[in-house]
């Protein structure tokens, strides 16, 4: 399991850890309702299960700006925002780089 899972209530606000482009956003038999953004380092951060998103691919976003609401999309047992970390296409648990964010 490669990311966090932080738990929420179903509706709160997920905040951007940073700021950077929308990507792309979809929905995933996995994931459910994901985003992903792309930051000025060339990483991404992927956010899932979310209930509902606010912003569109190509607009940009500022660190603290909320993207959507967490949710139990996709496969999930509760609601939950899981958030990872992409570097190069390969997927990292962002628990250890966060407090430099």
């Amino acid at each position: 399991h490669k990311g966090i899972d932080l738990a929420c209530a179903e509706g709160t606000g997920i905040l951007a850890v940073r700021g950077g482009t929308v990507l792309r956003t979809k929905r995933s038999a996995s994931y459910g309702s994901c985003m992903e953004l792309l930051l000025a380092d060339g990483t991404a951060a992927v956010y899932a299960h979310l209930q509902y998103i606010y912003v569109r691919p190509g607009e940009a976003v500022e660190a603290g700006q909320t993207l959507g609401t967490a949710g139990q999309s996709g496969r999930a047992t509760g609601a939950h925002l899981h958030l990872e970390w992409l570097c190069n296409g390969i997927r990292y648990d962002p628990a250890g780089i966060l407090d430099f964010l």
